[in-house]
Parts: C-alpha cells; sequence; structure tokens
C-alpha cells in the first residue's frame, strides 16, 4: 500500500506498507517470533528500500519524507524499516 501526502496539490510524504504473511504467527514463543520477525525484517528491507527509491523518484519526494512498514499479518506486528 501506498499513502501520499500532499498539500496544495503537490506530494509532500509518503509512507509504502508491506503487509506479509509470512510464518512467524503467535503460535511461536516470544523470543522466537521476535528472532523470526528480525530476521524477516532483514529479509525484505532491501525490497523496502527499492520502493522507497522508487516513490522518490515518481513523485519528487527526497527520502527523508519517506517512510516504510512491514506489516507482518500473523501475529499482527508492524515493524519500520
Amino acid at each position: 500500500r501506498l499513502v501520499i501526502w500532499s498539500r496544495a496539490g503537490k506530494p509532500i510524504a509518503a509512507e509504502v506498507i508491506d503487509f506479509k504473511f509470512d510464518g512467524v504467527g503467535s503460535d511461536k514463543d516470544n523470543g522466537e517470533q521476535a528472532r523470526l520477525i528480525d530476521e524477516k525484517t532483514a529479509f525484505y528491507s532491501p525490497q523496502m528500500a527499492d520502493y522507497r527509491r522508487a516513490v522518490a523518484q515518481l513523485f519528487g519526494l527526497a527520502p527523508p519524507c519517506i517512510t516504510a512498514d512491514l506489516v507482518f499479518m500473523r501475529p499482527g506486528t508492524v515493524v519500520p524499516v
């Protein structure tokens, strides 16, 4: 999902949200779940960086104006990337 904030019709900020259904669900113990989420976050970080670069280029935004979040659906965890 891509959310664009605008002022006077001009994009000023954006948020990239990527929903993941990886096997890091709530059936894992807390330590195992945290480890899996960390691993998956590291795995998906390059993809999120690519998304941020694309949004910056498409909308003429500076990279600091673009946030990115991974949403792991099974445990309901949001991780800023």
